[in-house]
C-alpha cells in the first residue's frame, strides 16, 4: 500500500492495516496541531474583554501554550474553556 507519510522502504516492511493506521494517527495530529493554531478567544476568559490582543506567554510544564491578555496582564493556557483545560493531560492523547 502506497503511504503519504512514510517512505517507500518502510511502507514494504509494514502491513496495509499498519500503514493505514499510522495514516490515520498522523493526520488525527496534524487535525490537532490544525485547530490550536485556530484558536480564537472572542473574550478574555480572565477579565472578559471583548476581542483581546493575546501574546504567547510561554507554556506549561506539561507542554500547554501560555497566552497572556495585554489588557488585564493575566495568563491562562490556550485550552482553557475545553475538556483538558484543568487535566494534566496534555492537547494531543494518545490513540493506544
Amino acid at each position: 500500500m502506497k503511504s503519504q507519510y512514510l517512505t517507500e522502504a518502510a511502507s514494504d516492511q509494514l502491513y496495509d492495516y499498519q500503514v493505514q493506521r499510522v495514516e490515520f494517527i498522523i493526520n488525527d495530529y496534524l487535525e490537532v496541531n490544525r485547530s490550536t493554531q485556530l484558536t480564537h478567544f472572542s473574550f478574555c476568559p480572565k477579565c472578559g474583554v471583548k476581542d483581546p490582543v493575546l501574546i504567547k506567554s510561554g507554556k506549561t510544564q506539561k507542554g500547554k501554550q501560555m497566552l497572556r491578555c495585554k489588557e488585564c496582564n493575566r495568563r491562562f493556557t490556550e485550552d482553557h474553556g475545553q475538556l483538558t483545560w484543568y487535566s494534566q493531560q496534555s492537547q494531543i492523547v494518545s490513540l493506544f
